[in-house]
């Protein structure tokens, strides 16, 4: 059974005599590390404890002061149950003793680790606090995609990971998720990247990927109609305010839903009608001023009356959450009632419905750009395909019924 356990609680929490089975069970921490020791029992080692990263690597490590200075020495990582790893506890105690002994004789066990041991968890972890969470406003897609397809591989040395077993392990992928492989792939050549540098040979382009179509897709005026109507209809039935208040939003105004999600008051001029979005939460690192119209003012002044303390526009609910970070339940129900089939339109295709219904009524690429946020007119243009793609659509659904009908006066 998964045992989790707060990697802030006090230190007697996060003791306890260490067995194989104990430490297969825990749950990686959601961010920074874990880190639990082996006390309580007759074999326990003084020092000797486990470091567990949010990627799910595990590794043993000797926790103590070194000439003075508080050190992690490295012991090596743990083999867990599905045979990944290195070394068991009892190895693991044999380790410590041995590093133990060299400490209490004043040397230093600390020596800098060839970068060809590091495993695929720790390169990960590595990589994501200092680059991902830093350059990348999505990394918590990147940590999702880890967590799913890469967490059991999390033991495997960094260096095995040559193309064979990229191609072995994307064709697995590929047999139920053929885009999800390929995001795998993406990763993975940024952790190549950024380990060994430039100059290395890349593996991950040795594997060739799945084709992909384009998924931008967004509601005809008629789905866009029962699409709004259902977003009220979801209410009325007991759905979450909140959510559905999200969508409105979202429709509204045509911009990212996690910049929706961490919308705040202070970010907002209810009076002029705008919404500057901060430099550090939007996609293209710069300050993004969207024109709110008038349903989405609408939904923004009557939740400012309704609001509570909450700096944001839509608090989160759950434990830990500064702000909703998650409306797939109500979308998929609203979809339901819309009578529009799960899978065939996403949240971000709300997205590409505004910019689809701007380029029909005729607005400028600037504007269209402009509102969305695009630094690049080139993504703002396929948006406008897809408006002619509509229209394309239906004047070939008009020529069909035209031609129907003169086929029955001929027939008669």
């Amino acid at each position: 059974m998964a045992r989790k356990l707060n990697p802030k609680a006090p230190k007697a929490e996060r003791s306890f005599p260490f067995t194989d089975d104990r430490l297969d069970a825990l749950t990686p921490p959601p961010s920074g590390e874990l880190i639990v020791y082996d006390a309580g029992g007759k074999q326990s080692r003084p020092h000797l404890a486990l470091r567990v990263t949010p990627g799910g690597a595990k590794t043993f490590i000797i926790y103590r002061r070194v000439r003075g200075t508080p050190k992690k020495v490295r012991l090596g990582p743990f083999r867990a149950t599905d045979g990944t790893g290195e070394l068991t506890v009892k190895q693991a105690r044999a380790k410590a003793d041995l590093a133990n002994a060299r400490i209490t004789e004043g040397e230093d066990p600390t020596v800098d680790r060839s970068r060809d041991q590091m495993t695929l968890g720790e390169v990960f972890d590595w990589w994501l606090d200092s680059r991902g969470k830093v350059k990348k406003r999505t990394w918590q897609q990147d940590q999702e995609t880890f967590d799913r397809h890469l967490k059991k591989h999390a033991n495997k040395t960094f260096v095995e990971l040559d193309a064979d077993w990229l191609q072995a392990l994307h064709t697995r992928i590929s047999k139920s998720a053929p885009v999800a492989a390929n995001r795998v792939l993406s990763l993975l050549s940024v952790l190549f990247t950024r380990y060994y540098g430039k100059g290395r040979t890349n593996p991950t382009r040795e594997v060739e990927r799945n084709p992909e179509k384009p998924k931008a897709r967004s509601l005809s005026a008629e789905e866009l109609s029962r699409f709004i109507a259902a977003i009220d209809a979801y209410e009325a039935e007991g759905g979450n305010a909140d959510h559905a208040d999200v969508l409105r939003v979202l429709l509204w105004t045509g911009q990212r839903r996690g910049n929706v999600f961490a919308m705040r008051w202070d970010d907002l001029d209810l009076g002029d009608g705008l919404w500057t979005i901060p430099a550090e939460v939007f996609k293209n690192g710069k300050v993004h001023v969207a024109s709110l119209s008038g349903p989405a003012l609408d939904v923004l002044r009557r939740r400012r009356t309704e609001q509570g303390e909450s700096p944001y526009v839509f608090p989160g609910r759950r434990r830990n959450a500064e702000h909703v970070t998650d409306i797939r339940h109500a979308f998929w129900r609203v979809l339901a009632l819309a009578g529009i089939e799960k899978g065939t339109f996403r949240i971000h295709d709300i997205r590409a419905t505004f910019a689809t219904m701007m380029a029909k009524n005729r607005e400028t690429m600037e504007a269209i750009a402009g509102q969305l946020g695009h630094r690049d007119l080139s993504t703002t243009k396929r948006y406008i395909e897809l408006a002619k793609r509509d229209v394309s659509d239906a004047v070939g659904r008009t020529t069909d019924a035209m031609l129907r009908l003169a086929q029955r006066k001929e027939s008669a």
